[in-house]
């Protein structure tokens, strides 16, 4: 214990170092502000969710997001992100017709506020509200949309032919101090990453070790303001049983005209807590396969994308995994099957099934099959 608190400590100094670097390269630098440069999407779904879980939906839902980046200096930039949603941070989804009156206006939130200081060639430092610095294979831990809160880097490279090595981590804010002197609840992640390259393939792995501080004894959390959690997380009187400390693998292996396919990647995504106190319940293992374009972008590109995973309850906190498969719960197995299809330049259709089950725990849930079936369209820009 002594030595895991000694390794904390050395985190948070850590990050300290970086911040205050971080702040004496904008006291050097000359802040030269250009015209920003623009990217965003727009997507309009319509879904169905039908099964034992709850009662059944048909909806149309739609995301919009506009993101800005700033060249603040030849180092440092800053990005602003605005999009659609509740302020779930795992899902910018806005579901028409869902507001308190009729045609009533959206909230827009900023879901991205992240600096970004190029050390070198091989340091990233990022600080704020970023995209994650961690490399993840799928959405088994984290959902794509979720943004991290904290300070993170990237360092190494990947080389262009043969072996390469880097190391990601970062510290992360989930609440922050609270009154009484209770510390708030935070993540520190350390991941090293290997990569290979060649002509026709490319591998990386990275084995990532995640631990949430502060995490047991507290109430269960949420992600807008309302508690989303516990739904499949072990809690006793409302509050978290466990701390989470899981080992994390995700890897993926690229080839190029496989079996006469443009692209096919395989990857995968292990968990295994090592503190969660059912081992029974805390692991989980995504395997998956997609093949087709390395990107739907213009007309006739098309994508098809197959995975399967099994997540146990206690493997992660239950407000982080995926948002389309069964709300994000831990506790659940099944298959997602999508195929996308460019229909003109920057616009594509994705139609996606989502077969679920909801495994046997502690929740009225237990033993439930979910179908969700997703029609989007979507333009990039």
């Amino acid at each position: 214990m002594q030595e895991l608190q000694s390794s904390v400590f050395k985190a948070k100094v850590l990050a300290t170092v970086l911040g205050l670097s971080l702040v004496g390269s904008f006291a050097k630098a000359e802040v030269t502000l250009g015209a920003p440069e623009w990217s965003g999407d727009f997507r309009f779904r319509g879904e169905s969710v039908t099964g034992g879980r709850a009662a059944d939906i048909l909806r149309e839902r739609m995301q919009a997001r506009l993101v800005s980046k700033w060249a603040i200096n030849d180092t440092t930039s800053f990005r602003l992100g605005l999009a659609t949603g509740s302020g779930d941070g795992r899902s910018t989804n806005q579901t028409l017709g869902s507001q308190a009156g009729a045609f009533a206006d959206y909230t827009p939130v900023f879901n991205l506020a992240e600096l970004t200081y190029k050390a070198n060639p091989e340091l990233t430092v990022k600080m704020g509200k970023m995209n994650t610095p961690l490399f993840t294979a799928s959405e088994l831990e984290w959902d794509k949309d979720l943004n991290f809160d904290g300070i993170g880097f990237q360092w190494g490279s990947e080389a262009k032919s043969g072996w390469g090595f880097g190391v990601n981590g970062g510290i992360f804010s989930l609440n922050s101090w609270e009154n009484g002197g209770s510390t708030g609840a935070k993540l520190y992640s350390l991941q090293p990453v290997v990569t290979y390259s060649a002509v026709d393939y490319n591998a990386k792995l990275g084995l990532r070790y995640d631990r949430f501080e502060s995490v047991a004894g507290r109430a269960a959390m949420g992600s807008s303001g309302t508690v989303t959690s516990g739904r499949s997380n072990a809690l006793s009187g409302g509050f978290y049983v466990n701390n989470y400390q899981p080992w994390v693998l995700d890897a993926t292996s690229t080839m190029k005209n496989f079996w006469g396919l443009p692209v096919t990647t395989w990857y995968t995504t292990g968990i295994i807590n090592s503190v969660a106190a059912d081992n029974l319940r805390n692991q989980g293992i995504l395997l998956g396969v997609r093949v087709g374009s390395a990107k739907v972008q213009t007309m006739g590109d098309w994508q098809v994308d197959l995975n399967y995973r099994n997540l146990q309850s206690d493997a992660v906190l239950d407000i982080f995994p995926e948002s389309d498969f069964v709300s994000g719960w831990t506790g659940v197995s099944g298959t997602k099957l999508s195929f996308t299809y460019g229909i003109a330049s920057r616009t594509s259709f994705t139609l996606t099934g989502i077969f679920a089950h909801v495994l046997d725990q502690a929740t009225s849930a237990a033993g439930a099959n979910e179908t969700t079936v997703q029609a989007d369209l979507k333009f990039d820009f």
